[in-house]
């Protein structure tokens, strides 16, 4: 049996669950079939930073993960994430690689780091700065690290970006997608409506006491569908070597009898019950939409005051992350109070020159009133050009999308039941040849000559194209058409607000240069005689330069420069979140459920597609000929899923591209049966 290591799927579950539970040291953890025990867990509130050191039990693999933002820790995760944007270290980052250091010289061999958001940031900033431990950092979603320039070895950063996470896409949009190190693999995973924003970007569904759990959708016809939202459900895990896929697929294995009964097995118990999944939500698709062309009459009033509603609660997450601001603004006021208030104890000499100090009070509210306006320019979208959303959409909706909809399923029906029976027949070919397999070593064992092992041949079973989708292409252009023109609509006014609050927020940094300035000052003056001056001042200044008016000043600078980029790639970063307005327009109708189910399968269909692709490779080209025809089957099967993948995205909102045939491999003139 080989021994157990840390895998990436591991570390996925450590980062985005795990780390966020109520632990204590010596806890025992079940992820994944492994026990993973908390060595130790650090809480700063002085930094800020959370972290939990875990090893995997009975092995000498350990990992450090690094929790990601949390609110209610006195601002110390909001100000170190507006500092990401510069340059600048925060003290949280120098803590967080302290805190690896500290646990590599306890329990050496910290082979990984992991986390997710802010904690995935903290983690790439570890392998960043101690690339002599050979580190390797495998995070979900991360925050960007601050402007370092390249990485010295790529191959040591690992992140896995789902497709609809808020944070990276408002990363993407504003351009700055450069500063996630080493390399990035897109996992299809995710929803786009508002309501799963949080799953979307720490990829699990939790309860209020953190328990991950299903999620039940009711339709407005009082259909219940479950569905799995956890990230791991999606992760196409390689038969062969364990390893998660479309990160290449590593050295070729032997193909030996206990691998073709893995083979057979995962084919049996994994991946026909995904399959079986995708049949089940197809079918309540093809219900809902005949439920829908039944009764439907277009209700464009109505689907506005849904829109309209998702708008007024700050739904878009790029909206929400000025609340985050305001928060952060508060905690910088009182930094820059506090760094006034050592500053008020100084004796009046000429050195010390304090301008600008008391504008404090005045810019601050100043800058919390035009982030305010911004928010009542939220709900003038609302209202006044959300409208524009809807523009022609009534015109034929009812034949776009019912009659379309419901034949290109029926279509997707037959499609997925001849690929049902494909695997199957594929499932019985694999176990064939195991079985031929076992029978020639015995013989083999016993000095008789075996017999000639029988190829597996492949049916050429062609699938229904898909033909029936023009009125619901047609709708998807216009509502894109239609978002062109509300990104032009509230461009002008939202950089224009966008503006002045920079141009405020960069006051506030004057301020807190001038304290800075100060109070480096102070802790650099020298004694003078007939002045009484208090030594414990220059520690304090020291101290309080160190902890709270730099990190603060690296603060400001990074919202000046979100700020700045969102000014200059607004459009972008509108056209990012586009999914999730489109998707709100069909909120509670059954169409919702309807494009949710289809995502979903798109997804499932994602893993199973790379699935039989990984098992082309590994057994095609082989020595022995009938392993290698079962690659050929494996490669025939994944592009007949990539084609009905194709077909099932069509029917989302989401542009979905068409998988890539794979070419078949030239005349296996080297291969032999397995007898000879």
């Amino acid at each position: 049996m080989a021994k157990q290591q840390i895998s990436h799927e591991d570390l996925i579950r450590l980062g985005g669950d795990t780390v966020y539970k109520e632990l204590e040291i010596h806890e025992r953890v079940e992820i994944n079939g492994k026990i993973f025990v908390i060595k130790d867990i650090i809480s700063n509130p002085k930094t800020g930073l959370q972290a939990i050191t875990v090893s995997l039990d009975g092995t000498d693999e350990y990992a450090v993960i690094y929790q990601g933002t949390q609110p209610g820790d006195g601002g110390n995760d909001y100000l170190t994430d507006a500092s990401l944007l510069t340059d600048k270290i925060h003290p949280q980052l120098d803590a967080a690689s302290q805190y690896y250091n500290d646990m590599y010289k306890k329990y050496g061999n910290i082979k990984y780091v992991g986390g997710n958001s802010l904690g995935g940031g903290l983690a790439n900033y570890v392998t960043y700065k101690n690339g002599w431990s050979n580190v390797h950092s495998v995070v979900l979603n991360p925050a960007i690290i601050p402007e370092i320039g390249d990485v010295d070895d790529p191959e040591r950063y690992t992140n896995y970006l789902t497709q609809y996470d808020p944070l990276t896409l408002a990363e993407k949009g504003i351009g700055l997608k450069d500063r996630i190190p080493g390399h990035i693999h897109d996992l299809v995973y995710g929803i786009p409506i508002f309501g799963r924003l949080v799953s979307n970007h720490v990829g699990y569904v939790k309860d209020d006491d953190g328990n991950l759990i299903g999620v039940e959708i009711e339709t407005p016809d009082g259909q219940k569908v479950w569905l799995n939202l956890q990230v791991d459900a999606f992760l196409p895990v390689s038969i062969f070597s364990g390893n998660i896929l479309g990160r290449g697929n590593g050295e070729k294995v032997e193909i030996t009898p206990d691998i073709l009964a893995l083979l057979s097995n995962q084919i049996t118990d994994k991946l026909l019950e995904w399959f079986r999944q995708i049949s089940r939500n197809n079918e309540t698709v093809s219900i809902l939409i005949g439920n829908e062309k039944n009764k439907f009459e277009i209700r464009v009033d109505e689907l506005k005051g849904e829109v309209e509603a998702i708008f007024s609660s700050g739904g878009m997450n790029f909206f929400e992350t000025w609340a985050n601001v305001k928060e952060s603004l508060g905690v910088i006021g009182d930094g820059l109070i506090g760094g006034m208030g050592i500053l008020s104890e100084i004796p009046k000499l000429a050195p010390i020159k304090i301008p600008f100090i008391t504008d404090v009070a005045t810019v601050l509210p100043s800058l919390i009133q035009l982030i305010d306006t911004l928010s009542d320019f939220f709900n003038e979208i609302k209202t006044k050009h959300v409208p524009a959303l809807f523009e022609d959409v009534d015109r034929g909706f009812s034949d776009g999308v019912v009659s379309n909809l419901s034949k290109h399923h029926r279509m997707l029906e037959g499609n997925i039941s001849t690929l049902d029976t494909k695997v199957r027949n594929y499932a019985s070919q694999i176990d064939g040849v195991r079985i031929t397999m076992v029978e020639m070593d015995r013989a083999l064992a016993a000095g008789i000559e075996p017999q000639i092992i029988g190829i597996p041949t492949f049916t050429n079973t062609v699938l229904k194209e898909e033909k029936y989708l023009e009125g619901w292409k047609a709708l998807n252009e216009t509502l894109d058409k239609n978002y062109k023109t509300f990104t032009k609509n509230i461009e002008g006014r939202f950089v224009s607000l966008l503006t002045q609050i920079k141009d405020k927020v960069e006051g506030l940094l004057d301020i807190a240069e001038t304290i800075e300035s100060s109070l480096n000052t102070v802790a650099n003056m020298i004694d003078i005689p007939w002045f009484e001056f208090d030594d414990n001042l220059r520690e304090n200044a020291r101290e309080f330069n160190s902890f709270t008016v730099r990190p603060i000043k690296s603060s400001i600078e990074g919202i000046i420069t979100g700020i700045a980029a969102m000014i200059a790639n607004f459009p972008n970063l509108l056209e990012n979140f586009k999914p999730y307005v489109k998707h709100a327009l069909f909120i509670n109708s059954n169409y919702e459920t309807v494009l949710i189910l289809n995502e979903y399968n798109y997804g499932i269909l994602e893993s199973i597609y790379l699935t039989f692709n990984d098992m082309q490779y590994h057994l095609q080209e082989n020595k022995a000929e009938a392993i290698s025809r079962l690659g050929n089957v494996a490669m025939h099967i994944s592009n007949d899923f990539g084609t009905v993948q194709y077909q099932m995205g069509q029917s989302t909102l989401t542009k979905h591209n068409r998988p890539k045939k794979v070419n078949k491999h030239p005349a296996f003139s080297g291969a032999r049966p397995i007898a000879t």
